[in-house]
């Protein structure tokens, strides 16, 4: 049988909330100047820590232990990544142009379904995993912010140059 969550960010907010049939379960605080966020889900929490600006990877850490469990690594076009944690590889691929439906599956198959974008969306599952979870909002939140990033520096200096 399919579980759901779903999530929201509020405006003004730099967390998701994480509701399970509008009860909140969990939540994903970004620390955007840091590059790193950390998310809570039903009482389980990982750090995610990511560093490099070419070749960026993001450090999964298990905040009951403080250990580096995992690891993300990320394709130049921003619309594939992969999970490794325990000797385990999972894949995020986006089904669509808008990057608003994608997939978490590894060998076996498909296992996780997002549908979203940056305010709200919705994950279906068979199998609970809360790192994978977190670990799939976490990825989809990255690429939109760094879209945002790029849009920015190609678009201001047009702006500057135009109403400057």
């Amino acid at each position: 049988m399919k579980s759901r969550l779903t999530w929201l960010s509020p405006l003004f907010k730099s967390a998701k909330e994480i509701y399970a049939n509008g009860a909140l379960v969990g939540s994903l605080k970004q620390n955007c100047f840091k590059q790193t966020a950390v998310g809570e889900l039903n009482g389980k929490g990982y750090t995610f820590r990511t560093k490099g600006i070419m070749h960026p990877e993001t450090e999964i850490i298990d905040n009951s232990t403080n250990t580096a469990i995992g690891r993300i690594t990320y394709n130049s076009w921003k619309t594939r990544a992969e999970i490794n944690f325990f000797g385990r590889v999972i894949n995020l691929r986006y089904e669509n142009a808008w990057n608003s439906r994608w997939n978490l599956f590894d060998a076996n198959g498909v296992h996780y379904n997002f549908r979203g974008s940056s305010s709200k969306g919705t994950v279906e599952f068979e199998e609970p995993n809360e790192l994978l979870i977190l670990s799939g909002l976490y990825i989809a939140n990255y690429y939109w912010q760094t879209s945002v990033a790029v849009m920015v520096a190609v678009f201001l200096p047009m702006w500057v140059a135009i109403f400057g």
